[in-house]
C-alpha cells in the first residue's frame, strides 16, 4: 500500500512540474502528454457505474470517425451476497454504538474479519453480514463474474445505440480468461455493492406482455420446463412489485426503474450453513435471470461479442497505430496492453485514479488503484521511470473540482 502511494506522489509530482513548464512557456495543454488528439484508442473501464459508460461515450464522441477499442474489466460479484438494504441504515445510523462505515464498506478478507467480529460496535445481530469476501480465485464466483461481464456487454451496447453510436464504430475486449485477472479484488463488501446488472432486467421481465404474440421468453432461452417456471414466477413477482401508484407529477416511481424489481423476484432470505448473509438459491435465481436476458439480447446482437486482449495487443503490433488510452478502471488490463505495446506502438495514457488530498476518498486508496494495486503499482513505477506518458487525473477532478489543482484552468 505504502509502495503505491509513495509513487503516486512521485508521479503526481513530475505531473505538476510540467503542467508549470507548460504553463510557463504558454502550452495549449493541461495534460503532461499534450492535448489528445482525434485518432485511435483505446478506453478501459470497469462496469458497476453508470459514469464508464458516460467515459465510453464520451471517447467515441472525440473520436468520432475513429475506431475504438473498448477493454471492459471484470468486477469480483457474488450473486449469493444479500444486500444490505434496510440493515444498513440501522446499523450506520443507530444512536448507540453505530457500525463505523469502514467496516460496512471496505472489503472483509479473512485477516479482517476476527478484528471486524471483535469490534465493540458490531452487534451479535450484525455479525451474519460480516463474511469473508471471495475474489477470482472462488470458482462460484468466477462463473457470476462471467456472466455479470455477458449481462454487462449488453447494458453497454444498448447504452449506445440508445445515444445513437454505430456498433461498427467500435470494438469490445475483456479478459476471456479470468485466472488472467485475479489481481483484481472485490473493492467493497459483497453486500454493499448495487445489482447493477439487473438495471435493464425490465425489459425481460415485461418481455411476454409487450411481444405477446411472439416467441416466449424462455423457449427463446431454451429453459427446461423447471426453470420455465421458476423464470415465470419471478417475472410475475417483478410485475406485481411494479404495481405501485403514480408519483404526483404523473411520472413511474423512481423504484420501477431501479432494480426494485430485481429484488422483488429474487430470494431475499439466506440458507448459508454457517448463517451468513448469503443465498445459494438467491444465485441460481439471479443466474436465471442473467442467462434469459442474454439470450435475448442475443437475438438483437448476434454479432458483437468480447474479443480477447491478446487479440487487441496483436491488432495494435499489427497496425502500428500508437493508440491513446483512456484508463476509467482498474490498471489491469492496461499494464498488459501497454508492456505489450511500450516504446514507439503506444501513446499517451490518460487515467482516472489517484488523489491529491484523499478527502473526497471513501478509503485510504482512490478505488482504481485499491482493486488492483499490484497493476497500479507496477503502471506507476513505469510512470516514474518515464518509460510511458502517464497523466493521472484525480478524484477530486470530479468529487470536489474546487479544491483541484491538476487542471489549468481549474476543473470546475
Amino acid at each position: 500500500m505504502e509502495g503505491v502511494s509513495r509513487l503516486f506522489d512521485m508521479v503526481f509530482l513530475q505531473q505538476r512540474q510540467t503542467l508549470a513548464k507548460q504553463r510557463q512557456q504558454g502550452g495549449p495543454s493541461s495534460l503532461a502528454g499534450g492535448r489528445p488528439q482525434s485518432g485511435p484508442c483505446i478506453v478501459c473501464v470497469d462496469i458497476p457505474d453508470p459514469d464508464n459508460f458516460l467515459m465510453v461515450l464520451r471517447v467515441l464522441r472525440d473520436h468520432h470517425g475513429h475506431h475504438v477499442d473498448v477493454v471492459l474489466s471484470p468486477r469480483p460479484v457474488s450473486f449469493a451476497a444479500i444486500p444490505y438494504g434496510a440493515a444498513f441504515l440501522e446499523m450506520s445510523r443507530r444512536k448507540e454504538d453505530p457500525v463505523p462505515m469502514s467496516i460496512l464498506l471496505g472489503r472483509v478478507t479473512l485477516e479482517k474479519q476476527s478484528e471486524i467480529l471483535a469490534h465493540p460496535n458490531v452487534k451479535p445481530s450484525d455479525k451474519a453480514w460480516f463474511y469473508v469476501d471471495e475474489d477470482l480465485t472462488n470458482p462460484r464466483v468466477k462463473e457470476d463474474t462471467k456472466l455479470y461481464l455477458e449481462v454487462s456487454r449488453f447494458r453497454l451496447i444498448t447504452f449506445l445505440d440508445a445515444h445513437g453510436i454505430s456498433r461498427s464504430q467500435y470494438s469490445l475486449y475483456t479478459e476471456l480468461n479470468l485466472e488472467s485477472a485475479e489481481t483484481i479484488v472485490p473493492g467493497m463488501h459483497h453486500s454493499f455493492h448495487k445489482p447493477d446488472f439487473a438495471f435493464d432486467f425490465k425489459y425481460m421481465f415485461f418481455y411476454d406482455l409487450k411481444n405477446y404474440d411472439s416467441e416466449k421468453a424462455a423457449k427463446i432461452a431454451g429453459l427446461t420446463c423447471s426453470d420455465t417456471q421458476r423464470f415465470e414466477a419471478m417475472c410475475k413477482a417483478a410485475i406485481k412489485a411494479s404495481d405501485i401508484p403514480k408519483t404526483p407529477d404523473g411520472t413511474e416511481a423512481a423504484t420501477i426503474l431501479s432494480s426494485a424489481l430485481f429484488e422483488a423476484a429474487v430470494t431475499k432470505e439466506k440458507d448459508n450453513p454457517e448463517g451468513h448473509m448469503l443465498s445459494q438459491k438467491r444465485r441460481e435465481d439471479t443466474r436465471l435471470l442473467c442467462n434469459v436476458y442474454t439470450q435475448l439480447k442475443a437475438k438483437k446482437c448476434p454479432t458483437l461479442t468480447y474479443s480477447s486482449i491478446e487479440a487487441l495487443i496483436e491488432k495494435h503490433k499489427v497496425t502500428n497505430t500508437k493508440p491513446l488510452l483512456y484508463l476509467g478502471g482498474p490498471f489491469t488490463e492496461a499494464l498488459k496492453i501497454v508492456k505489450a505495446l511500450e516504446g514507439p506502438r503506444i501513446g499517451p495514457i490518460i487515467a482516472m485514479a489517484g488523489a491529491t488530498h484523499g478527502n473526497s476518498n471513501i478509503f485510504a486508496n482512490q478505488f482504481n488503484i485499491l482493486i488492483d494495486t499490484v497493476s497500479a503499482k507496477e503502471m506507476l513505477r513505469m510512470a516514474h521511470a518515464k518509460q510511458i506518458d502517464l497523466t493521472l487525473l484525480p478524484t477530486e477532478c470530479v468529487k470536489a473540482p474546487s479544491t483541484c489543482s491538476t487542471c489549468s484552468p481549474p476543473c470546475r
